[in-house]
């Protein structure tokens, strides 16, 4: 295990004023090696980040947003890609693919990071994966798969048609599998699905950019292809979906890539930074930010945002005077 130091690393203040009467402070916060963060995830009181790259996937923790540790090496079946960091219980799971490759690979860890066990993943390669406190849901274009005993044996819980896009939990025992063409619900941890209408008219011979995005005030789905971009809403787990029109200010090309509920206020991550909702998407207002983000997560009463140069950390309860 390596320690990381970051003496070398100046801590930059940045202040903005929002409101006459409101004020946010943004913390700029280092990052292992000065990472890029794409994705991390929050266990307890520690922060979990993972990069993938030349063979291995590297997991990382920190305790205080200060120092970091290097957890494990892991090595992976392609020289590098995506990897997202999950915490579920007791358990930390990543999932590392390559699409270019056709590979991906999954571990969990029950020690906090400290060891990590191999995760047998079903063949074609999934694209997504879904860990839950009592199952390992997984997809690729035959279907859908159930894993509860960490990938000993998979389950084919329901065919699908197309290449799946975006898989997430949207409470308690509800799913939200988007595919290139169709929305596959389940209400009851996976034994049963439904096929939903979807927002968008997709093209099967073209590959879309799909993902949801679970809030509180919502169920959000971006639908990405070439330079269309477009954001529904839906108020009722997946059954309607309504557009939104997006943010003037949101810069190009048009994009959304986070999205998270904290404060009372709706956040999204677009090309020109963060911007924030009190109407559930209807309207946005800018929360100027000093790097570009790509990941935001609440912690406690703390937003927490990842990007290019490292982490940054927004107070909300100085919005709550």
């Amino acid at each position: 295990m390596k320690k990381i130091t970051t003496l070398n690393i100046i801590f930059i203040l940045n202040i903005f004023i929002f409101s006459p009467i409101a004020k946010a402070q943004w913390t700029e916060l280092p990052s292992p090696y000065g990472d890029i963060i794409y994705d991390f995830c929050i266990k307890g009181e520690s922060v979990f980040y993972s990069n993938y790259t030349d063979f291995l996937v590297k997991v990382y923790r920190s305790n205080d947003l200060i120092n970091w540790e290097e957890l494990a090496d892991i090595p992976t079946n392609s020289s590098g890609g995506f990897a997202k960091t999950f915490a579920v219980g007791d358990k930390l799971y990543v999932f590392a693919k390559n699409e270019n490759w056709n590979t991906s690979d999954a571990f969990y860890s029950s020690d906090d990071g400290q060891t990590w066990t191999v995760i047998n993943l079903p063949t074609p390669y999934p694209n997504v994966l879904l860990p839950t406190e009592t199952s390992i849901y997984c997809a690729n274009q035959l279907g859908i798969y159930k894993s509860v005993n960490f990938g000993s044996s998979w389950q084919l819980i329901e065919s699908t048609s197309s290449k799946p896009l975006s898989l997430e939990s949207i409470g308690g025992q509800k799913m939200l599998l988007a595919t290139v063409n169709k929305l596959y619900r389940s209400i009851n941890d996976g034994v049963s699905w439904q096929i939903l209408s979807t927002p968008y008219t997709a093209n099967v011979n073209n590959y879309p950019e799909v993902s949801i995005f679970n809030t509180n005030s919502g169920q959000f789905l971006k639908w990405k292809e070439f330079n269309n971009c477009n954001l529904y809403r839906s108020d009722n787990n997946g059954n309607s979906w309504t557009q939104l029109d997006f943010p003037l200010n949101s810069g190009s090309p048009i994009n959304v890539w986070s999205m998270t509920s904290i404060g009372g206020k709706l956040w999204g991550i677009f090309p020109t930074g963060i911007l924030s909702s009190e109407d559930n998407g209807e309207n946005w207002q800018e929360e100027k930010t000093p790097i570009i983000g790509f990941d935001i997560i609440s912690k406690g009463d703390s937003l927490l945002l990842g990007g290019i140069g490292g982490f940054l950390n927004l107070m909300i309860k100085h919005l709550h005077g």
